[in-house]
């Protein structure tokens, strides 16, 4: 008899056990339903997409060629994802209803700080309006927190929905990642009429490619952006992208910038700074050899329609003013000379 209510208590254990773990959290009102998030809706009749949370936001449009970006004139960004998430959401289905309680929005990420997701038809009407929040793994199944905007009630769904505002998980951040080994020579002219003009050391110093004075100059220093040079289109990107015509590059801060590649390929990258950790750049590549011509038409096809936001870092080197390569003087390394003598 002991045995047996010992098996007894101890099945009883297990099966509150069970029941405790697979009971929603508290709060939750964990009904078990099968239904969709939001309204039927045709894909192919929204023509843009706006997300926000918090202080980030990014809207995204249809295009003639796919998806760009609403607030960058257009650029493109990676149409399978914008087609994705519209198939998510109109495909989601609710796998169970959660809390009905607003004070739990903020814990659960469905509140201000939650993403909003909102899909807008061509004629203005909103198809879609959700907030996505936390993510939740629950009885061997991924998927997120949700509630529709106006609505206090959390539900959990299958589908994850993107994950951030962030441009990089929308966009191809990388404009140009050109080896500097390729590197053959580079020309810098500012709008005064000041030039730099190095081309490629003839040594290489532990795996750098450094850059001589190619115009005299005077006594030379061993400025850093010698070796910073070569590698100013090496993974270069941008965070934030518009039309050309969108940004003024005014004649007396706009400098040029020459590089020419070994196997003759030029992309000349124009910039203006914006902000101290900012500046903008725009490109015009073209090929002084038949073998690069496809190359550089495809690059300035790419790049030379749009104005990007760059690193001030990258653009600072691309910017190196002639004075700052010049050397003291003898009269500086000497003094001046002493009366009568």
């Amino acid at each position: 008899m002991t045995v047996r209510l010992t098996f007894v208590a101890l099945f009883v254990g297990v099966v509150c056990l069970c029941v405790f773990l697979l009971l929603p959290a508290r709060g939750f009102s964990g009904v078990a339903v099968s239904q969709r998030l939001v309204e039927p809706f045709d894909a192919s009749e929204v023509m843009r997409i706006e997300l926000s949370a918090g202080a980030g936001t990014l809207a995204i449009m249809r295009t003639e060629s796919g998806w760009g970006l609403a607030n960058g004139g257009g650029y493109p960004v990676y149409a399978d994802r914008a087609e994705r998430l519209l198939l998510d959401l109109s495909e989601t289905t609710v796998l169970e209803q959660r809390t009905d309680d607003p004070s739990f929005h903020d814990r659960l990420g469905v509140g201000d700080s939650g993403l909003h997701i909102r899909l807008i038809a061509a004629d203005g009407r909103t198809v879609a309006d959700v907030v996505a929040g936390r993510f939740v793994e629950a009885r061997g199944i991924f998927g997120r927190l949700v509630r529709k905007a106006g609505e206090d009630r959390v539900k959990w769904i299958e589908q994850s929905l993107p994950g951030s505002t962030a441009l990089g998980e929308w966009a191809d951040l990388t404009l140009l990642d050109i080896e500097p080994s390729r590197i053959d020579a580079i020309r810098i002219t500012h709008p005064d009429g000041g030039t730099v003009a190095l081309s490629a050391a003839d040594t290489e110093r532990a795996g750098e490619i450094p850059m001589i004075i190619e115009a005299p100059l005077g006594p030379a220093k061993d400025h850093p952006a010698l070796l910073r040079l070569p590698l100013a289109l090496a993974r270069l990107s941008f965070g934030d992208v518009n039309r050309v015509d969108a940004f003024e590059f005014t004649e007396e801060q706009t400098v040029t910038t020459e590089f020419e590649t070994t196997d003759g390929l030029v992309i000349e990258v124009q910039t203006v700074p914006v902000t101290p950790e900012t500046a903008a750049a725009r490109f015009r590549c073209y090929s002084i050899d038949d073998e690069r011509a496809d190359e550089a038409e495809a690059l300035d096809r790419r790049l030379s329609p749009w104005v990007f936001r760059i690193a001030a870092a990258r653009a600072i080197d691309m910017r190196l003013r002639p004075e700052e390569l010049r050397g003291p003087s003898l009269e500086d390394l000497l003094g001046p000379a002493l009366p009568g003598r």
